[in-house]
């Protein structure tokens, strides 16, 4: 993932004696019920919607502290590295701030 796509599938194919297995796993945002990411934002720029439970990133709120890309267990948010002012970007559940 990276600060432009916001869910990636790993794919992985296992050899086996006489087959193939392919396995896949989804990685997203989880929008958790008690997010970390949201916890660590002392500048409530991440908040967690009561009505719908999305984690929503309020851009304007934003210090660029990173502390959310660090307390995410799931490594979801993701900083854009390659602008001149940068924001952190992750799901939102097609929430627009």
């Amino acid at each position: 993932m990276d600060g432009y796509t916001y869910t990636t599938v790993r794919i992985e194919v296992v050899q086996g004696e006489n087959d193939y297995t392919m396995r896949s796993a989804k990685k997203q945002c989880m929008h958790c019920e008690h997010p970390a990411c949201a916890s660590a934002c002392f500048a409530k720029a991440l908040q967690r919607d009561p009505k719908t439970g999305a984690v929503v990133y309020y851009p304007h709120l934003c210090v660029g502290c990173r502390y959310c890309m660090l307390a995410c267990p799931f490594d979801v948010p993701k900083y854009e590295w390659d602008k001149v002012f940068p924001l952190v970007a992750k799901c939102q559940f097609c929430f627009d701030p």
